[in-house]
C-alpha cells in the first residue's frame, strides 16, 4: 500500500487491497475514538467540564491507535471503565493491515468476510479469499480459546477477562494489560507461545493465499 501511495501520481487508482486498507483503517480510528470518548464520557456522568472533555478525547484517541498493535501500552485496561475494556479487546482482534508488523487477524481479513457475507446473500460466489479469509478467522479464534483454557489452568486465581485480554495481547501483539504483568513460569510460557503464533500464523496464511489464489483483491493474513 505504501508503494501504491508513493506512485500515486503516475497511476490511474489505488488498488481495491489498497482503498480497503486506508478506509478500514480510518474507520475502524475513528469508530473506536468515537466509541471510547462515549463510554468515558457516560462514566464520567456526561461531564461538561472542557479540561475533562480533553483529556477523555485525547485517551479515547491515543487507545484506538494503540488497540490497533501499536505495541506501546501507556495505561492498564483496568484504568478505564468495564465496557470500554470489552471494546478494546475487539479492536485488538482486529489489528493491524497486512503487510506491516501488527498483529491481529487483520483489517483485510474482516473485509473479506463481509464482502463474502454480501455476495451470497446477493446469490453471488464470493470466492476463494473469503474461504481463506474465513479459515484464518477459525484459527485465531482456536488458537485463543486454546490459549485461555491453558492460562485459566496456569493461573487459576486470576479473573476471565484479565485473562482473556492477556491472551488477545499475546496473540495479537499489541502490549497491553488489564494490570501490571504478574503470573507463573507456566504462564509466561503460554504468553510466548502464543507471541510467536501471532507473528508466524499471518505469513503462512498470507504465503498460501498468494500461492493459490491469483484473482484475490485483498490479501489475508
Amino acid at each position: 500500500m505504501l508503494i501504491e501511495l508513493r506512485d500515486l501520481g503516475s497511476r490511474r487508482r489505488l488498488s481495491t487491497h489498497a482503498r480497503t486498507v486506508l478506509t478500514w483503517t480510518f474507520g475502524l480510528y475513528i469508530a473506536g475514538t468515537l466509541c471510547f470518548a462515549t463510554i468515558q464520557w457516560a462514566a464520567a456522568h456526561f461531564t461538561r467540564d472542557p479540561d475533562k472533555m480533553r483529556v477523555i478525547w485525547a485517551t479515547s484517541s491515543a487507545t484506538a491507535i494503540v488497540t490497533r498493535t501499536a505495541g506501546i501500552s501507556e495505561q492498564f485496561g483496568y484504568a478505564f471503565p468495564r465496557a470500554m475494556e470489552w471494546v478494546m479487546m475487539l479492536l485488538m482482534v482486529i489489528g493491524a493491515s497486512p503487510g506491516g508488523t501488527g498483529g491481529g487477524v487483520k483489517t483485510t481479513t474482516v473485509a473479506a468476510v463481509a464482502g463474502g457475507a454480501r455476495r451470497l446473500l446477493r446469490g453471488q460466489n464470493p470466492g476463494r479469499q473469503v474461504g481463506i479469509a474465513l479459515s484464518w478467522l477459525g484459527i485465531y479464534l482456536g488458537m485463543l480459546l486454546l490459549a485461555v483454557i491453558a492460562l485459566l489452568a496456569t493461573e487459576p486465581q486470576s479473573g476471565a477477562d484479565r485473562i482473556l485480554m492477556l491472551a488477545i495481547s499475546a496473540l495479537s501483539n499489541v502490549g497491553l494489560s488489564h494490570d501490571r504483568l504478574s503470573m507463573s513460569i507456566s504462564g509466561m510460557f503460554v504468553l510466548a507461545a502464543l507471541m510467536l503464533a501471532g507473528r508466524m500464523v499471518p505469513l503462512i496464511i498470507l504465503w498460501w493465499m498468494a500461492d493459490t489464489t491469483a484473482d484475490a483483491e485483498l490479501a489475508v493474513g
